[in-house]
């Protein structure tokens, strides 16, 4: 089979994708945008309002910790409802 042949044969299958979006995949999307315009749109104006960006990296910092002490908590509570059993070797 020649080359032109074997582009044309290729090209008369059907693609397998679905184009459509699900719930999932439009409620990822969402809430993507939402976090996304909030993280660069309100900290560039808060960085407006109080004049520097220490303040502003202080508070990310701060967030930081809080989210990953939640995250902490989450997984301690999750592993204290854990059977004894199963969490001897």
């Amino acid at each position: 089979m020649s080359a032109p042949e074997a582009n044309k044969a290729s090209r008369s299958k059907p693609a397998d994708l679905i184009r459509g979006l699900g719930l999932w995949s439009a409620t990822a999307i969402v809430i993507g945008d939402t976090i996304g315009s909030g993280v660069f749109l309100v900290s560039g104006d808060i960085a407006r309002a109080v004049g520097s960006a220490t303040p502003v990296f202080v508070a990310w910092i701060l967030g930081g910790v809080i989210v990953l002490f939640g995250a902490f908590t989450r997984n301690w509570a999750r592993l204290s409802l854990r059977p004894a059993a199963r969490m001897s070797t």
